[in-house]
């Protein structure tokens, strides 16, 4: 998926929509008030905002210019800072980061594992990854009409069973999974730098 198409969203997420509670408690579960974090997919920045409490430092990124635009205007905080990045090809040193959190990202990635070898090296030793991805596992009309638009956008439809052995072939241990049943059926995977 082009940066082009998450660029024309922008306008529609101007308003404040706030942060998802769920994922916000989920994650929030799984980071230390001493975590440098990196956001990978972090939008408009809603999500890094709201983490910048619980821990040292917030990098939010992107790869969509207008999206982190729009980040930027918001309110500055002290421990947040907002940058384009490709998640296949991060300019981070290596060892950065505590913790690398994807919302809702990894299933449009081009490259997926590209994207848990960049975030495998920008991981400092026994780091983790949080990753919250969408399940489409329902059989309700609603969830079939999305899964159709999802697969000719060709977003990656894939069961926790594959994400999980991805984290595996790439390096990460995964030390928790939990099916997460809001509005959106999701799952909370943790995998560990091994």
């Amino acid at each position: 998926m082009k940066a082009s198409f998450w660029d024309r969203l922008v306008p529609k997420l101007t308003e404040d929509v706030g942060v998802n509670e769920l994922f916000f408690e989920a994650v929030k579960k799984h980071i230390k008030p001493d975590d440098q974090l990196l956001e990978i997919g972090s939008g408009t920045g809603n999500m890094s905002r709201s983490l910048s409490k619980e821990v040292s430092f917030v990098e939010g990124s992107d790869f969509s210019n207008e999206m982190i635009a729009q980040a930027k205007k918001k309110d500055q905080i002290e421990n947040v800072h907002f940058s384009v990045q490709d998640a296949a090809n991060l300019t981070f040193e290596t060892s950065s980061f505590d913790t690398v959190l994807a919302i809702n990202t990894l299933h449009v990635v081009s490259d997926i594992d590209t994207v848990l070898q960049e975030v495998n090296r920008v991981l400092c030793d026994k780091g983790q990854f949080i990753v919250i991805v969408p399940l489409f596992k329902r059989n309700k009309l609603s969830f079939m009409l999305v899964r159709g638009l999802m697969k000719m956008m060709k977003f990656r439809l894939w069961s926790v069973d594959k994400y999980k052995q991805r984290f595996e072939v790439q390096g990460f241990e995964i030390v928790y999974q939990e099916e997460l049943n809001g509005k959106s059926h999701s799952a909370i995977l943790v995998g560990k730098k091994k």
